[in-house]
């Protein structure tokens, strides 16, 4: 079994019938056991493929080469997923005994999460080169050494999906908070069942209604505690929240039916058609109340201003349009994006709207003008939902690539507190009346919930150390930016955790925190 270079190792598949070499000519190849002949070409690479290893269950294996670590089929030799990327050679990959996750040792040790490519904790640093690392059996620690002439050993358990799992009894399609009620939620859920739910008793708390097919969309009217919900098919259903009862039905088209949002006085409900229709009917008689509103292109977000005169409509021409909800005529301003708009919302005095598109930006933007107010919320894939607090201070926004909701003031454009993680992408974010309470739903259908912690307490005395400890940087007395070594983080994070616990929030914070550094 013949390289044009060094041949770093070489391993046998869990079956024994394949062997897998990483060599120094840049290639790894998969070879017969029983013949000692390739099976297909070289695995090539863009530098020295450094080691390899096998996946638990035998189908693939990763090489670890200069910059990347790759994923490759055993079966045929095809590249599976995407490169988990580095900065300096990785010399060892370490599948974890149930395979989910990837160890690598290069210039820091990283920990993958298989199913996405994305690291699952941040980087294990040492003050120098890491040149192997391994998991003990059960997966809960990584052991890791480097030419720093220190061995580590790290927390690795896999970490409980943070917020407060709300128990809802099916995967969720919408909800919002019912009023200005800090424990009820108008809940819609993709099986066709909707309703009030309690946070606190954990159960619906009114009879819960059945549409009979799967619900998309939902909207709730505090107001009159009636609701409205739809499906695929285009049929929208009114409904009472009290008694679980349909007042009745509308059906304008068979379209996908994107945006369901009640006027103000709860009179009236605008409901956007995917295909680029906008109709308005009364509530609950269902009657249109004048032609559709259409548009050039499809939809994909509808928000009514606070006054209910106008609307404004989000498209995948880049376009958000206005409309006078009582001439149905055309209002300046039009906005234009660079790439669709999938979010659009009104502040609640309806002096500004937010925007997201695929452009990987959110945007405020002042009426009537359609100025830019400051500059834009960047984030990592498309905005997936911006949504003003009730008092209008604050700015919720998630990127539909990035599992965090981060809450910004609206004036300054600085984060209010640590983005809330999620362990999949986020598809609808509400908060309470004084934004002190968030719930979130992720694309599997499962509802968190979020409290704020607030607190007037100064900072304490040890947040210097805490921030070398925890971020590993400092300024040197002529305000360089030096890096911290791990063994005086470590020494700060037993000095700070040896500190009498007191009820602050500070505390619970720093102890909280130091769960990404080193065990020992």
């Amino acid at each position: 079994m013949r390289h044009a270079g060094t041949v770093r190792n070489a391993r046998f598949s869990r079956d024994g019938n394949k062997i897998v070499t990483p060599s120094l000519d840049e290639t790894a190849r998969i070879w017969d056991r029983h013949t000692a002949g390739p099976l297909g070409p070289p695995l090539r690479h863009a530098d020295y493929v450094w080691d390899v290893a096998m996946s638990p269950d035998g189908k693939t294996f990763a090489t670890s080469s200069y910059d990347n670590v790759f994923l490759w089929s055993l079966v045929d030799g095809s590249r599976v997923g995407v490169p988990m990327k580095h900065q300096s050679p990785v010399l060892t990959p370490v599948f974890s005994p149930d395979g989910s996750r990837l160890l690598t040792a290069s210039q820091d040790v990283r920990l993958w999460n298989l199913a996405t490519g994305q690291l699952s904790e941040p980087p294990m640093r040492h003050d120098d080169f890491v040149y192997s690392a391994a998991f003990n059996r059960d997966a809960t620690k990584i052991l890791s050494a480097g030419s720093d002439n220190m061995a580590y050993i790290w927390d690795a358990a896999t970490p409980k999906p943070p917020g407060e799992i709300i128990p809802i009894p099916g995967a969720v399609a919408s909800l919002e908070f019912a009023g200005v009620s800090n424990d009820t939620l108008f809940v819609a859920m993709r099986d066709g069942q909707a309703g009030l739910w309690s946070l606190g008793k954990k159960r619906f708390v009114a009879p819960v209604a059945q549409q009979g097919a799967a619900i998309s969309v939902a909207t709730y009217d505090s107001a009159a505690a009636r609701f409205a919900t739809a499906g695929p098919d285009g049929t929208v259903h009114f409904w009472n929240a009290t008694t679980g009862q349909e007042l009745g039905h509308a059906k304008a088209k068979t379209d996908s039916v994107v945006v369901l949002a009640f006027a103000p006085d709860g009179r009236s409900l605008f409901a956007a058609y995917l295909g680029g229709s906008v109709v308005h009917w009364s509530f609950p008689e269902g009657a249109l109340l004048r032609q559709a509103w259409e548009h050039p292109e499809k939809i994909d977000s509808l928000a009514v201003s606070p006054s209910g005169g106008e609307i404004a409509v989000g498209c995948r021409d880049d376009y958000v349009y206005f409309w006078d909800t009582r001439t149905g005529r055309a209002l300046p301003p039009t906005i234009k994006l660079k790439n669709g708009v999938i979010a659009v919302a009104y502040s609640p005095d309806g002096k500004s709207l937010a925007t997201g598109g695929n452009e990987h930006v959110a945007q405020t933007w002042s009426l009537p003008l359609g100025k830019t107010l400051g500059d834009s919320f960047v984030f990592k894939g498309n905005t997936a939902t911006v949504r003003f607090t009730a008092r209008g201070n604050a700015l919720l926004v998630n990127g539909s690539e990035k599992t965090e909701v981060t809450c910004y003031d609206v004036k300054t454009h600085d984060s209010l507190y640590l983005p809330l993680s999620h362990p999949q992408p986020v598809t609808h974010v509400a908060a309470n009346t004084s934004g002190s309470v968030v719930v979130t739903v992720t694309n599997d259908g499962v509802a968190r919930l979020w409290r704020i912690p607030h607190t007037t307490q100064p900072p304490p005395a040890s947040l210097p150390d805490y921030l070398r400890a925890i971020g590993g940087l400092a300024f040197s007395t002529d305000q360089r930016l030096l890096e911290v070594p791990t063994r005086e983080r470590l020494a700060l994070r037993q000095k700070l955790i040896a500190m009498p616990r007191d009820s602050s929030q500070w505390g619970s914070i720093m102890r909280s925190s130091f769960q990404q550094l080193p065990a020992k």
